[in-house]
């Protein structure tokens, strides 16, 4: 009975929430939504693909289908994480190495794409972690898509100051996320200049940052009349931040990066590393 009545509170809460969206910002996409997008253009036929800290999926659960399609598009298609459990139960990677992301156990231009999705947040050391993406990609073609938290949004930064309880209870009614899919974050590379210059310092250069917009954190609230005052406010909010010159008020950045000429060599030597 409890859960049923849980069931219809949070069904009532993305009724109310999406007149509300619809209200206020019609053109409003979920950040993942615009990832898949761009994901999309660099998987073919061609692509040797591997999704780095996959966790237990590539995109959000109710895009299952999406995400086995994109996964049957490449060549080769392969997932590595330091969570065990969660790679042991990928929804769509067969392939799939439990190791740090520090350390990859894969040969020089083994890859053609390289993903990373909502996991640079996490990252203690993201430099060496960059590294590891320049040596594995291939040089002539290979890309890394780069999905990531901006550091000072307004999301990011009432992140910090919300208990861990409120946190799960958002993303398992938002985009289904279990409590185990929580991780610590560090936000050591989570602006666009920050990424640009750590991929410099590994050989990389930067080729498009786009900075999304998302839906409403809060949009579990809308079921009362005080939450949809303050969904409101954040659709009305949301709505700001896709005029360009308030770009800055958007919750994530997606940053697609290539390698070098290789007569600069950073990313294969040490001491390139220690220049940066």
């Amino acid at each position: 009975m409890g859960k049923e009545l849980s069931t219809s509170s949070v069904r009532s809460s993305n009724v109310e929430y999406q007149r509300l969206k619809e209200k206020i910002v019609p053109n409003l996409l979920f950040n993942q939504t615009l990832y898949e997008q761009a994901l999309r253009k660099y998987v073919s036929s061609e692509t040797l693909w591997l999704d780095a800290g996959c966790g237990h999926k590539i995109l959000p659960s109710w895009r299952i289908d999406s995400e086995l399609k994109l996964v049957a598009n490449a060549r080769f298609a392969c997932g590595c994480d330091v969570d065990g459990n969660a790679t042991q139960r990928h929804a769509s990677l067969r392939y799939r190495v439990i190791c740090d992301l520090a350390a990859l156990p894969f040969k020089k231009g083994s890859f053609t794409l390289v993903t990373c999705n909502m996991v640079a947040e996490h990252l203690v050391n993201p430099r060496a972690v960059f590294a590891e993406f320049a040596r594995v990609l291939q040089s002539d073609k290979g890309v890394v898509i780069i999905h990531t938290p901006y550091r000072w949004s307004y999301f990011a930064i009432i992140s910090r100051l919300v208990p861990q309880v409120i946190k799960n209870y958002i993303g398992r009614h938002i985009d289904g996320r279990p409590a185990e899919d929580y991780y610590p974050v560090q936000y050591r590379c989570n602006t666009p200049r920050k990424l640009r210059r750590i991929f410099s310092c590994v050989g990389m250069q930067e080729m498009k940052v786009s900075m999304y917009a998302s839906d409403a954190s809060l949009q579990f609230l809308a079921k009362s009349r005080l939450g949809r005052l303050i969904v409101e406010t954040e659709l009305y909010l949301l709505r700001l931040s896709l005029r360009p010159r308030w770009s800055f008020l958007r919750l994530s950045i997606c940053g697609i990066y290539k390698l070098k000429g290789q007569a600069m060599g950073l990313h294969t030597t040490s001491r390139g590393l220690h220049q940066c």
